[in-house]
């Protein structure tokens, strides 16, 4: 099976899969998981930056979570930063984040409003849908689809605008299993 990175578009080689899981950002909704390449992973830790990640009570009851850059909010505490925080009052309370769970194999199904931006997610596997290029994997059963029905793919292709499938590239075969 086939995956496609949906940071880059790109395939990703077989074994090199990194599950991002996004778990805050601004205009989501819920925490989602994305597919990426090793290389794209490494990428992301090489431009992480240390956060301080806190939380406001506010005089009206309201909680407000923000991420700092974490050396931008030690220099907002007047004295030494790493002294205030070690005679800081320590707080327990059950952890905000998601428990780690076991990965199943293949992509997790969204709801239909977190699926795309424009709130309908396509199956492809669907007559209509199959052969299209999209992000994530080429399930064996659009591959089958696509195989079985390559003049209807292709012509699914050029109703949005794509280029054709052809058998005998490398990445369609890969993609398909011409």
């Amino acid at each position: 099976m086939v995956c496609i990175s949906d940071l880059s578009g790109q395939d990703i080689p077989e074994g090199e899969q990194v599950e991002v899981r996004v778990l805050e950002l601004d205009g989501l909704s819920q925490p989602v998981r994305l597919d990426a390449s090793q290389t794209e992973a490494d990428r992301l830790r090489i431009e992480a930056r240390p956060l301080a990640l806190l939380e406001l009570l506010l005089p009206d009851g309201s909680i407000e979570r923000v991420a700092l850059d974490a050396e931008q909010f030690k220099k907002a505490i007047k004295g030494d930063a790493d002294e205030v925080m070690a005679s800081a009052e320590a707080l327990s309370f059950p952890s905000a984040q998601p428990e780690p769970q076991t990965r199943q194999r293949g992509r997790r199904q969204r709801s239909e409003s977190a699926a795309s931006g424009s709130g309908a997610k396509l199956d492809y596997t669907a007559p209509e849908n199959a052969g299209i290029m999209h992000r994530g994997r080429v399930t064996e059963a659009e591959a089958e689809w696509v195989r079985n029905n390559l003049d209807e793919a292709n012509a699914n292709r050029a109703r949005v605008g794509q280029s054709a499938i052809d058998p005998n590239d490398e990445k369609e075969k890969k993609r398909y299993g011409f």
